[in-house]
């Protein structure tokens, strides 16, 4: 019966959710598009239309999927760490503080490694609007470009572009290899010094097996 209503849950929390994080993207892209609407014509001839297409569209993606997803996991999180550590600091708190030492130093850790890796996301996002401007540009006037022969200049233009993009997206997936890489090896340590502490206390009789 516990895994019926796990499951249900879990079915809920996935569709709902991202039903919501649906609904607040719209409303923003609702909103941004009413905005540009109201804007004068000097922002226009300042901004490049694709850019502006890359805020309407992938950015708004980003930002809701952080919108509904990020309090439910902040959450989940905090349930579990800080119930955690009540029952350890009640089993043994000489190990609990030991944890409690790891579990910082890895949040630390983490924190200035994924501000590395949003650096990383954003420069995404301005590559993905340089591909759409030069998109615009080459393929809204591929009248003017095939009369005067110029598919070859168009071509090396999309070409640099998207290299330029995917340079970005090796960087943004090192620094999300170098993130996770480093939980996975706190999360092994936790383990490690779980069992040769606990091993160590219960040798000394300060805990129960």
């Amino acid at each position: 019966m516990g895994y019926i209503i796990q499951s249900l849950c879990f079915y809920y929390v996935s569709c709902q959710g991202h039903i919501m994080g649906a609904q607040m993207e719209r409303d923003m892209r609702k909103d941004l598009f009413d905005q540009y609407e109201r804007l004068s014509f000097s922002f226009y001839d300042q901004h490049n239309t694709g850019n502006m297409i890359s805020r309407l569209v992938s950015d708004l993606f980003d930002i809701s999927e952080i919108a509904h997803h990020g309090p439910e996991n902040l959450f989940i999180s905090l349930i579990k760490i800080v119930g955690s550590f009540i029952f350890l600091f009640m089993m043994q708190w000489k190990l609990a503080l030991i944890l409690l030492i790891i579990v910082i130093v890895m949040l630390i850790v983490s924190y200035h490694q994924n501000q590395h890796m949003q650096e990383t996301f954003l420069d995404n996002r301005r590559k993905i609007g340089s591909i759409n401007e030069t998109l615009e540009d080459s393929l809204g006037g591929i009248r003017i470009v095939q009369a005067f022969t110029n598919e070859a200049i168009e071509r090396d233009k999309f070409e640099k572009v998207n290299e330029a993009f995917l340079l970005s997206k090796k960087d943004n997936y090192h620094a999300m290899g170098s993130f996770q890489s480093m939980n996975t090896f706190f999360i092994g340590l936790i383990y490690v010094v779980t069992m040769i502490m606990g091993g160590y206390f219960i040798a000394q009789r300060e805990m129960q097996p």
